[in-house]
């Protein structure tokens, strides 16, 4: 089936591996990295899964699939996962030619210094306020620069109690 439908095979390859790899490319700034390590990461999470064989065989029992294009999206996915090496590889490089190309700019919107005089406001002292807290405290909060007493902060909750 391979051979027999070589173009199909490599059509659908390809077309699995740039959606994936286009759509956790453009998610990956969103949530907080860099162009390059959400190219990095699309390519590397860009392969077909273990959870398509057991939707494909599922498929297959119902009926929903021929079993040829069953037969034909199970060695895509196989085809996508043993090229992960590879796909790797190619996003560790291509990370890095976007950072050549993009390094002076980024670089220069990376660096920012914010002194905060002013207390950070916490709204909320509960378990996760107090956490927040708890960070602000110590003294790598306030970075490497700063003195070691952390950042300071103003707790706010509706329950004195808690405060104390």
């Amino acid at each position: 089936l391979l051979i027999r439908e070589w173009p199909n095979v490599l059509s659908l390859l390809g077309g699995l591996i740039a959606i994936k790899t286009l759509i956790i490319a453009a998610i990956g700034p969103r949530v907080g990295l860099s162009i390059q390590e959400s190219t990095r990461i699309g390519l590397l999470l860009s392969q077909g899964g273990e959870f398509a064989f057991v939707v494909f065989s599922l498929a297959n029992r119902l009926g929903v699939l021929p079993l040829e294009l069953n037969r034909l999206l199970i060695i895509v996915v196989v085809l996508s996962m043993a090229l992960t090496p590879l796909l790797y590889e190619f996003g560790r490089k291509a990370a890095e030619v976007i950072d050549s190309r993009f390094e002076e700019n980024e670089k220069a919107t990376e660096i920012q210094n914010f002194d905060a005089t002013e207390p950070i406001v916490i709204l909320g002292f509960g378990q996760m306020g107090q956490v927040l807290a708890n960070f602000l405290s110590t003294p790598l909060a306030a970075g490497f620069d700063g003195d070691m007493a952390g950042l300071p902060y103003v707790a706010f909750d509706l329950d004195p109690k808690v405060i104390k």
